[in-house]
């Protein structure tokens, strides 16, 4: 029920008179009036604060027993608010436990707000106690030196270590806010009792190189591998390898040392003498030698030049001895037997005299030289012995001869061709070409007075389809009439001069020798005559090699009856009739073109089918020579030419004239019965 309404009503007002004034009426304002008014002005400057202030909430998460402070104006604590004016404060709050936290914060217009200050706790005081004391702490990588030392509030890894103990890891917690926490740890020890005793006693017992103890001991070793030695004067040292785990004691067997080897000292005048010890090899002197104690020791000392010395040793344990030879000289005879007879010999780099003599020289290594002008020198190296004569024959070569020495007889080159060695210079001058009187002669047949006077290898062989598919892979030699020319082990063929020279030049290329022939824009077009690269040969060296013997020139390759024995060479025989159209009369060879090289005997020098089975290019430019010139050495012909001489009977050829080794064809071109063979140089 609502109150009854009150009614105001109005009051007269009358001014109070200016003579009313207290201090000219002589009044006092009384104690209680002041009071009242004084308390009046408060209530209202409260009831105005009050209207006007905001409610500021401080938050500390977390927190116990804070204390906030709030500067920058009148700040009213309410509860858990403070009730300010709008304007510029700053928080102080405090804890215990924490860091004490300022905050710079606005009151704005809002009539509440709230801020939150996180509080930063103090770190914590961690004791470590480890067993053993003093054990090296690292707490997240760092090493704690101080006993005590503080830590911020979190997780931690420390690792504890010290010598001779286990390293260990642990987890642990620091709460901080000032607290001291005690963490405790015992380290598990890293090292074994281990129990060494040894006959006799009193053995240093050495651990990875340190003494550690004699014996008999008990030792306590760091687990591991360790490497004991054990000691002691007159006996050998004694060694062995132990693995020592943690906490696993041993007792190992007795060792048993052994008494030490005796020293010897030897040396010997002179020096670098060889030593032999019961028979076997101990060195040089000066030497020391190790011993078995307690036996009889048979020493020999020698040295090329010098008697032998001798001596019988026998050393006590551990003792050491001394022993000096003086070594007497040692010579023996030596007979030389020298040609030519003025040829000088040195003994050792010093001229002892010329042609054979007989010297008594020093049991050791001589170095043996003879030499003369002209003469390759000789050199060896002997040693004369005691009571026993030697003879040293010598005879020296001329340099020619000891430069054809030195050449293989025989090789192979890279194609596969065996190259065979053949010297035309004991032959003197010869005669190739054929007389007038020759029947089947041809009239480019010009007799010439030759000499040859360079070595030279040949082929053994003609070149096959496989060895010059090497050079030129699509070459192919074709067929005759359904019968192939093209197999592997059959000359090649429908090669030209040209294609046979480089042929020759690739060869030498693949062997690292100077191409003989001069090439310009893949042509031949000349030679160069000191080269050793492979060449076709020439046609002197054709004939050379097919006519020459002591008693005159050959005519026909199986001598100078006409016509050959069955199988002689591969010529045009009866088998051949229908493709050559022309046969050796009642010859049979067993081929109808040409047969795989080397399918008939070897004719000069060792050499295949110089007569037949195809014909070959030589390295001549032909031409008709001059009759009646003067000798020529080692004629190669003209650089270059339109036509070049072909040697040798094929298996298309039957007639005598064809057949003759001095006959001579020409042309540049290829022929299916035309091939050739390689030659080069020895020198």
């Amino acid at each position: 029920m609502s109150e009854p309404e009150r009614k105001v009503q109005p009051v007269s007002f009358e001014a109070r008179s200016s003579s009313t004034n207290p201090t000219q009426r002589g009044k006092r304002i009384s104690p209680r009036a002041i009071v009242l008014a004084s308390l009046g002005l408060s209530i209202a400057v409260i009831l105005l604060f009050l209207l006007s202030a905001r409610a500021l909430t401080v938050l500390t998460p977390a927190t116990d027993n804070r204390t906030v402070t709030v500067n920058g104006g009148l700040a009213v604590p309410f509860g858990e608010r403070f009730l300010v004016l709008e304007g510029e404060y700053t928080i102080k709050v405090e804890a215990p436990g924490f860091f004490p936290t300022e905050r710079s914060i606005t009151v704005a217009e809002s009539e509440s707000q709230s801020v939150t200050i996180s509080l930063t706790a103090l770190p914590g005081k961690v004791q470590f106690l480890t067993k053993p004391s003093g054990a090296q702490v690292v707490v997240n990588g760092e090493v704690i030196a101080d006993q005590i030392t503080e830590l911020k509030p979190g997780d931690y890894t420390a690792t504890i270590s010290a010598p001779r103990y286990q390293d260990a890891e642990i987890q642990f917690g620091v709460a901080g806010k000032g607290l001291q926490e005690t963490i405790s740890f015992e380290l598990i020890p890293n090292w074994a009792e281990i129990e060494i005793t040894s006959e006799p006693s009193g053995a240093n017992v050495l651990v990875d190189g340190e003494l550690a103890a004699i014996t008999p001991a008990v030792i306590e070793m760091l687990a591991g591998t360790r490497e004991i030695q054990l000691q002691k004067s007159a006996y050998e040292d004694h060694n062995l390898t132990l693995e020592v785990h943690a906490l696993e004691a041993q007792k190992l067997n007795t060792v048993r040392l052994t008494p030490a080897a005796g020293v010897l000292t030897l040396k010997s005048v002179p020096s670098q003498a060889t030593v032999l010890v019961n028979n076997t090899y101990r060195g040089l002197t000066p030497l020391t030698l190790s011993l078995t104690p307690g036996e009889n020791h048979d020493i020999v000392i020698s040295k090329p030049g010098f008697e032998s010395s001798r001596l019988t040793k026998r050393l006590d344990p551990g003792t050491t001895d001394q022993h000096r030879v003086q070594l007497s000289n040692s010579s023996g005879l030596v007979h030389f037997q020298i040609t030519p007879e003025n040829a000088q010999l040195s003994i050792n780099g010093e001229f002892v005299g010329r042609g054979s003599q007989s010297l008594t020289l020093a049991e050791r290594p001589q170095t043996i030289q003879v030499k003369l002008d002209g003469y390759e020198t000789f050199e060896t190296e002997i040693t004369p012995r005691k009571g026993l004569e030697q003879v040293v024959q010598v005879a020296l070569l001329t340099e020619a001869e000891a430069r054809a020495a030195r050449m293989p007889r025989q090789y192979r080159s890279r194609v596969g061709l065996e190259m065979q060695l053949i010297d035309p210079r004991d032959a003197g001058i010869f005669t190739t070409g054929s007389s007038r009187r020759d029947s089947g002669r041809r009239a480019n047949e010009t007799e010439q007075q030759v000499k040859l006077d360079r070595a030279l290898y040949i082929a053994k062989t003609e070149t096959t389809n496989a060895q010059f598919r090497l050079f030129a892979s699509e070459h192919n030699s074709g067929a005759v009439q359904g019968n192939s020319l093209n197999r592997d082990t059959q000359p090649v063929v429908g090669v030209s001069w040209q294609q046979a020279a480089q042929f020759c030049n690739w060869l030498s290329r693949q062997e690292g020798l100077t191409p003989f022939y001069l090439e310009q824009d893949g042509i031949v077009v000349g030679f160069d005559p000191v080269s050793i690269g492979y060449r076709l040969p020439t046609e002197a060296e054709w004939e050379f090699i097919t006519r020459w013997q002591s008693t005159g020139m050959k005519r026909f390759l199986w001598g100078d009856t006409f016509p050959p024995a069955d199988r002689t060479e591969n010529f045009a025989d009866a088998s051949s009739a229908y493709v050559t159209g022309r046969i050796v009369a009642d010859y049979q060879d067993g081929h109808i073109v040409s047969a795989p090289v080397a399918s008939f005997n070897a004719g000069p020098y060792g050499l295949f089918d110089l007569a037949g089975n195809v014909a070959e290019w030589s390295h001549d430019v032909y031409e008709i020579p001059a009759p009646n010139q003067a000798p020529q050495i080692n004629p190669m012909g003209a650089q270059t030419g339109d036509n070049y001489v072909v040697k040798g009977a094929s298996w298309s050829l039957s007639k005598l004239a064809e057949l003759r080794l001095s006959y001579r064809d020409y042309g540049a071109r290829g022929r299916d019965d035309l091939g050739f063979r390689i030659a080069r140089y020895a020198e």
